[in-house]
């Protein structure tokens, strides 16, 4: 099930923070419903010093978590619940097809074999999700979907940061 923003703040009126966490920096945004629209509320930015992340994994797991205290200092912000980012570089993402006329157990079941035949990992080292793009335009009778893996590692080492500077993290987006 693929979660847009702005469904998640048609459903809650509270605000959320946003956190990337780069290889040269940590940023922070605090977004907040405004209408129909998100208004930025605060934003902070710290760098992290040069080798406390390597291709997406966190090395330096103290300065890192330190660096995430200083943002969220920075920033002002009280919330504690967050957006978290997943680097590109630790998820795999595939495009693919289905029949429109099948249920929607039937698609879960075909996303697990397309899983099992496409992906270098075993199905318990990874955590997925996947979402509906919409009609097919180059398969007439199809259903476009996306289908989005990561190591469920990385997501233990970012969910692990959060709660390391007292962050509860409400989405994980790629």
């Amino acid at each position: 099930m693929a979660l847009q923003l702005g469904r998640l703040f048609r459903s809650s009126p509270a605000s959320l923070l946003g956190i990337d966490i780069g290889v040269a920096s940590i940023r922070i945004i605090e977004l907040a419903p405004l209408g129909k629209d998100l208004r930025i509320e605060r934003y902070a930015r710290e760098p992290l010093s040069q080798g406390a992340l390597r291709d997406g994994s966190i090395i330096e797991f103290g300065q890192v978590a330190d660096g995430l205290r200083r943002a969220l200092k920075k920033s002002g912000s009280r919330l504690r619940q967050a957006a978290l980012a997943m680097p590109s570089g630790a998820v795999i993402t595939k495009a693919f097809n289905l029949p429109d006329h099948l249920s929607e157990d039937e698609w879960e079941m075909q996303i697990e074999a397309e899983v099992g035949q496409s992906l270098p990992f075993s199905r318990d080292e990874i955590s997925l999700d996947f979402g509906v793009i919409g009609p097919s335009r180059t398969a007439p009778g199809s259903i476009d979907f996306s289908l989005v893996a990561a190591r469920k590692e990385k997501i233990d080492e970012r969910l692990a940061l959060a709660e390391a500077a007292g962050i509860k993290a409400m989405v994980m987006d790629v």
